[in-house]
């Protein structure tokens, strides 16, 4: 059985930009901002699913938080990108 402190663990989030004026941005997977940085992000985060870009309204990358990480622009870039996902709201009307 885990308790409540088990089940609501952070892990480590560290990203070194190109530069220290390197813009970061980082968000969840219902696309709300959860923190920007300049240089290097350095942060705590609930596991799970993320993007991140180096510019506001540039390109997105993924990033799937399991377990303490640190990366950098550089790694990040060579990976695969993804979409900027769409703002969820939580009592968000359905389409007719």
């Amino acid at each position: 059985m885990t308790t409540n402190e088990e089940t609501k663990r952070y892990y480590k989030l560290e990203i070194i930009g190109k530069s220290s004026d390197s813009e970061i941005w980082i968000g969840d997977d219902m696309g709300h901002l959860v923190q920007k940085a300049e240089g290097k992000l350095n942060t705590d985060l609930l596991p799970g699913k993320y993007t991140v870009e180096f510019e506001l309204g540039s390109q997105c990358y993924p990033i799937i938080l399991n377990h303490d990480t640190q990366l950098t622009q550089n790694e990040i870039e060579a990976g695969p990108a993804c979409e900027r996902p769409k703002i969820k709201f939580e009592n968000q009307e359905k389409d007719h």
